[in-house]
């Protein structure tokens, strides 16, 4: 990062403060610097290299008849920090959902001591480190899912983001953040993705080793589901979705289990107390760690319990853009603590639930996945069904698109095996589950 470009940014903060108390008016600064770096592989060639300088600064206006303003702008000097304070000034209104959501970051941060980190002074030498590893890394894969195309990105940056108030608080953050990207044509054309990355105050190997590790992971899976053989797509999903009930006996693996979480916070289903723990929080060190909010506080961990809350929470998580999100979650109910294949985890299903017929159908990866926010039900169509039966028989079984209501799906579900982190497409979260999620 270039630290010639904070001290002006500070100095126009205070500016902006002063010109708020000319006014009358309560101000919240934030700011957002990045210098990013970006390379490209394409099936086995190193295709360029690109840089990127960005910054943003957004100013939050609230007058004593709790009215708000905002106004958000990439010009970063005094002439358009001062612009875009008179268009917030000038936006103030009546504003329920906003306020509620300032209100409600308010609370939570006074929880939590003021966050200063102070700028990186590494440069450019500590990159090498993650570019060899990821080309040997694309050389390799790309040469494994031939004749399917391979494309590689990797993403750099240097971010400082900074929030000053009236009230004096303020907060700072600077973070090396590193994410890396593998596409995959698969034989139906569909891109199928793999995402790793992580966020660090200082660069290390022992990262590297870490995100390449996650990567060669996802890879693997990646790789199986591009070779997922015709044969066993005996035929298409059918048009008519079938309706998982408590006696189907499906167990679902770690992405599918996220996506259906994912789906069910973003319809705004309460998440049952007796049987899900789920927080979403912002994790340091995580490829999408977002510690400030643009509002100007900090992002701290929110429990999802009440629907009013989930409201004001999602609001906020979508303003002035989708912010990237962690959401954890522990099922109360099943066997967590260890790793479990399929034969373990049919036996513990056996012995908890006496009454079950035995036989389990275990779902992993996916054809397609969608879901109605109004009605809150999801659709899902498994790349592979495997059906097991008490005696250890296992067979496939045809591929079918399924229809759950989010609401009663999750009071019934029960994890299985160790804890993992999916890193969704849309929306930017990342999810930690369990292994498998047993949906009773």
């Amino acid at each position: 990062m270039n630290r010639s470009i904070i001290p002006p940014l500070i100095e126009l903060e205070h500016s902006l403060l002063e010109l708020a108390d000319t006014y009358g008016l309560y101000a919240s600064i934030y700011w957002l610097t990045k210098q990013q770096q970006h390379f490209r592989w394409s099936n086995g060639a190193f295709r360029g290299r690109s840089t990127l300088s960005l910054g943003q600064l957004m100013i939050t206006l609230q007058n004593d008849r709790g009215y708000v303003g905002q106004a958000l702008t990439e010009n970063l000097t005094l002439s358009g920090a001062e612009t875009a304070f008179h268009r917030a000034r000038r936006a103030l209104r009546d504003h329920p959902s906003l306020s509620s959501c300032i209100a409600q970051l308010s609370r939570q941060e006074r929880r939590f001591p003021p966050l200063i980190e102070e700028t990186s002074s590494q440069r450019d030498e500590y990159l090498f480190p993650y570019i060899v590893p990821s080309e040997k890394q694309h050389q390799k894969w790309a040469a494994v899912v031939a004749p399917h195309s391979l494309d590689t990105f990797l993403q750099i940056s240097q971010e400082n983001c900074r929030c000053i108030r009236s009230d004096g608080a303020s907060h700072q953050a600077a973070i090396w953040r590193v994410i890396g990207v593998h596409r995959a044509s698969n034989p139906s054309g569909k891109d199928l993705l793999c995402k790793a990355g992580f966020t660090a105050s200082q660069l290390s190997a022992a990262a590297v080793q870490t995100l390449h590790a996650e990567m060669e992971r996802q890879l693997d899976q990646l790789e199986k589901s591009l070779h997922f053989s015709a044969g066993d797509r005996l035929f298409a999903p059918t048009a008519a979705p079938v309706w998982l009930r408590p006696q189907t006996g499906c167990i679902i693996d770690s992405r599918l289990t996220a996506h259906l979480l994912a789906a069910a916070v973003q319809s705004q289903v309460p998440m049952p107390s007796s049987a899900i723990e789920a927080t979403v929080e912002t994790v340091e060190g995580s490829g999408n760690y977002q510690p400030i909010h643009p509002f100007g506080y900090l992002l701290t961990p929110t429990q999802l319990s009440l629907p009013s809350e989930l409201h004001t929470l999602l609001y906020g998580l979508s303003q002035p853009e989708p912010l990237p999100i962690h959401l954890s979650v522990r099922f109360k109910s099943g066997d967590q603590a260890h790793s479990s294949d399929r034969q373990t985890i049919a036996r513990q299903i056996q012995q908890s639930a006496p009454s079950h017929d035995g036989e389990l159908l275990f779902f992993e990866g996916m054809e397609l996945f969608d879901f109605d926010r109004e009605t809150a039900v999801a659709y899902f169509s498994p790349q592979k069904i495997t059906r097991w039966s008490n005696c250890g028989e296992c067979r496939i079984v045809p591929p079918q698109l399924f229809a759950v209501e989010l609401s009663s799906l999750l009071p019934r579900l029960a994890g299985f095996g160790s804890t993992v982190t999916i890193w969704l497409n849309e929306p930017d979260w990342t999810v930690s589950v369990p292994l498998w999620t047993w949906i009773r």
